[in-house]
């Protein structure tokens, strides 16, 4: 999983609620990168996610969740990806 500088997360915030980002869990990423695979994950403005992806972050209620690919944080809120239901009880670490 690729994981930020703790003092660079603390700066960061959620583009669509504006509240905190922890690092997501293990099991959300291998839960969305399964989701992508299987072409059922969608963005906020609902595009199928195609491109998997190496981290995640997620904001303070698990629902809404911030691609990392290559180390850059994807943090444009309408490519921001809705936790599906199933994952939220993992979603973080």
């Amino acid at each position: 999983m690729s994981e930020l500088d703790a003092d660079v997360l603390a700066l960061m915030r959620c583009p669509v609620t504006q509240k905190t980002l922890h690092h997501g869990s293990d099991a959300l990423l291998q839960g969305l990168n399964r989701a992508i695979e299987s072409q059922t994950l969608t963005n906020r403005i609902g595009q199928t996610v195609s491109e998997s992806i190496d981290g995640v972050l997620v904001n303070e209620s698990g629902e809404i969740a911030l691609a990392i690919r290559s180390g850059i944080v994807q943090l444009i809120a309408d490519e921001s990806l809705a936790v599906p239901e199933s994952l939220r009880s993992v979603a973080k670490q």
